[in-house]
C-alpha cells in the first residue's frame, strides 16, 4: 500500500514494481489517502518514459473517519511500457474541484503482460485511439461527400423561370389537380388521405386518432394512407369499406395502435417498415398527373348559347340584357377572322405533359422520385459553438477557451480555441483542466494527442471518457505569455 498524507506521499519508494507473472494474473495495488474523508470521483493518471500517457478508473473507493482507500486491479493494457512510469492521483467532487496528489514513480517489471494481441507494438492503445479517429474521419467525409452532391442536385434544379404564357394551375383555370405544395403536403406526407380506384383523393384528414365511423360504408375506398401523426385507428372506422384492399400506414407497427375491428378482415396492411413508401405515393401522383395531361381550358373556351332566347336578325333584338345574336350572325357580321386567330392565339395548345403546357408550379412523377432518393435525414447533422468551463485550478493559467462542433451521425468534429494567461510551470508535469464539451466522449479509450501552442510550446491533450471534461498536460517547465494561444480539431463517438 502506498500512503499519503493528504497530498504528499509517506515513506514511498520509487522502485515500487508493479509486474506480475502469468497472462491471466492481475496485481491490485492500495493508496490511503490520510485525512480525507469527502468521497470524490477519482482517477489514476499515468505518464510513461515514451512520452505515452494513460488514465484509468480505480476499481473501488472507499471513505472512512482515517482517510480514503483506493484500490487499482492492474488489467492488461493499463500499462503501455515496461519500465519506470510517473503515477499521480486526481479526485473530483460535483463543483468539478480538483484535488491532485503529488507524483510518484514506479515500475512495471518485464513480467507484466501489457500487449494486445490483436496488434505488433506493445503500445496498443495509442495504436487503436489512431485507428478510431481514421475512421471517424473516414465516415465523416463519406457523409459530407453525399452532402455535397445533393446540395450540387438541389442547387441545379431551379423552377423560377416563367413562361410567355400562363405558368400556373391557377392560370390556366384547373381546379381538380394539386399544386406542388399542395402534393407535398396531401400524398401522406402529414395527412390521412382515401382514394378511390383512380386515385382520386376522397378525404383528406390530419387527426392523429382516427375515429369510428370515419369512413363507414363508403364502398368507393380502394386505397388509404395514414399519416405518420396518426397514433390510434379506433374500431370501426372502416367498417363497410368493401372495395379497401390497401391500407399504407407511414409509421412502424409499434408505434401506432390499431384496434380490432378497425378495418375490414381482408384489408392488407403495410407499414413504412415493410414497404417503399415512395412508391404508392408516385403512383397517386402519376394519377393525377394523367388527369392534367388531357385538360384543356374548356370553361374558359366555352360559348354558351340561349336556345330560347337566339336570334338570327337584329330586327328582332327586344331586350339587349337577354337577347343577343347567333354565333353565325356574330361571325358573319361583327368578327373577322383576324380577331379570332388572336384570341386563339391567347390561348394554350393542347398538350400531354405538364411541360407542354409550361406549367411550373407541380411535380412530375419523375420529379418527386428524385426529390424523395436524394432526402438526407437531416437530424444527423448538427452544428454549434460554445464556451468552456475554466474550474479554479486553471483560472491562473486560461484567459478564455471556447469551441465550435460538427456532429455527423454518432461522431461529432470539435475544434477548440484557447488563450492562456501569463504564467510559468516549474514543474516536469502540469495539467490544465476544462469542462463542457458540447457532448459526452463514448470511446473505447480516451482521444489524446500531442499539441503546439503559436509559440511552440508541445502539450498533450486527453478528454476522459464519459465525461465532457479535456484535460491539457505540459511536459517540462515552461513560461507563457498573455498571447500564446491554442488551437487544434479532434474527433471521437458520441454514442
Amino acid at each position: 500500500m502506498i500512503t499519503y498524507n493528504l497530498r504528499k506521499p509517506v515513506d514511498c519508494e520509487n522502485s515500487i514494481s508493479i509486474g506480475v507473472t502469468g497472462e491471466n494474473l492481475t496485481f491490485t495495488q492500495d493508496f490511503f489517502i490520510l485525512g480525507l474523508i469527502s468521497p470524490l470521483d477519482f482517477s489514476i493518471h499515468i505518464r510513461f518514459s515514451d512520452g505515452s500517457v494513460n488514465s484509468v478508473i480505480p476499481d473501488s473507493v472507499s471513505v472512512d473517519e482515517n482517510g480514503t482507500l483506493i484500490k487499482w486491479v492492474v488489467h492488461k493494457n493499463d500499462i503501455f511500457t515496461h519500465g519506470f512510469f510517473e503515477l499521480q492521483l486526481e479526485g473530483r467532487n460535483n463543483n468539478e474541484l480538483i484535488f491532485q496528489t503529488e507524483i510518484i514513480k514506479m515500475r512495471a517489471s518485464e513480467s507484466l503482460c501489457i500487449e494486445d494481441k490483436a496488434y505488433e507494438n506493445p503500445n496498443s492503445e495509442t495504436l487503436r485511439l489512431r485507428e478510431e479517429a481514421y475512421n471517424a474521419l473516414s465516415e465523416i467525409k463519406l457523409q459530407q461527400d453525399k452532402i455535397d452532391e445533393n446540395l450540387k442536385a438541389i442547387w441545379n434544379t431551379d423552377i423560377t423561370k416563367k413562361a410567355d404564357k400562363a405558368t400556373t394551375l391557377n392560370g390556366y383555370g384547373i381546379t381538380d389537380a394539386y399544386t406542388k405544395a399542395q402534393s407535398t403536403s396531401l400524398f401522406g406526407l402529414g395527412r390521412t388521405v382515401l382514394f378511390n380506384s383512380d386515385f382520386i383523393p376522397l378525404k383528406i384528414s390530419n387527426t392523429n386518432s382516427i375515429s369510428s365511423g370515419f369512413a363507414t360504408g363508403n364502398t368507393a375506398v380502394t386505397t388509404v394512407f395514414i399519416s405518420s401523426a396518426v397514433r390510434t385507428v379506433q374500431a370501426g372506422s372502416f367498417t363497410g369499406c368493401t372495395a379497401l384492399t390497401d391500407v399504407y400506414i407511414d409509421n412502424s407497427n409499434t408505434a401506432i395502435q390499431i384496434m380490432a375491428g378497425a378495418f375490414p378482415a381482408s384489408v392488407n396492411l403495410h407499414f413504412k417498415d415493410s414497404f417503399n413508401f415512395a412508391e404508392p405515393v408516385l403512383q397517386a401522383i402519376s394519377a393525377l398527373d394523367s388527369i392534367i395531361k388531357n385538360k384543356a381550358d374548356i370553361l374558359s373556351l366555352e360559348i354558351k348559347e340561349d336556345t330560347i332566347n337566339k336570334i338570327n336578325d337584329a330586327g328582332f333584338i327586344t331586350d339587349k340584357t337577354q337577347n343577343y345574336p347567333s354565333l353565325n350572325y356574330l361571325d358573319e357580321y361583327y368578327y373577322d377572322y383576324n380577331s379570332i386567330d388572336s384570341l386563339l392565339d391567347e390561348k394554350a395548345n393542347k398538350a400531354d405533359t405538364l411541360d407542354g403546357y409550361g406549367i411550373k408550379d407541380a411535380m412530375t412523377a419523375t420529379q418527386i422520385n428524385s426529390a424523395l432518393s436524394q432526402k438526407v435525414n437531416s437530424t444527423l447533422i448538427e452544428s454549434g459553438s460554445g464556451e468552456f468551463n475554466i474550474p479554479n485550478s486553471s483560472a491562473d493559467k486560461v484567459a478564455s477557451a471556447s469551441f465550435h462542433y460538427q456532429r455527423t451521425g454518432n461522431f461529432v468534429t470539435v475544434t477548440m480555441y484557447i488563450n492562456f494567461k501569463s504564467f510559468s510551470i516549474n514543474s516536469a508535469s502540469t495539467s490544465i483542466a476544462l469542462t463542457g464539451l458540447p457532448f459526452v466522449c463514448k470511446n473505447s479509450v480516451n482521444p489524446r494527442e500531442l499539441c503546439v501552442t503559436n509559440a511552440k510550446k508541445n502539450m498533450l491533450y486527453a478528454i476522459g471518457i464519459n465525461t465532457s471534461h479535456i484535460t491539457l498536460l505540459v511536459f517540462e517547465p515552461c513560461s507563457f505569455t498573455a498571447t500564446e494561444k491554442l488551437s487544434f480539431t479532434t474527433s471521437y463517438k458520441i454514442a
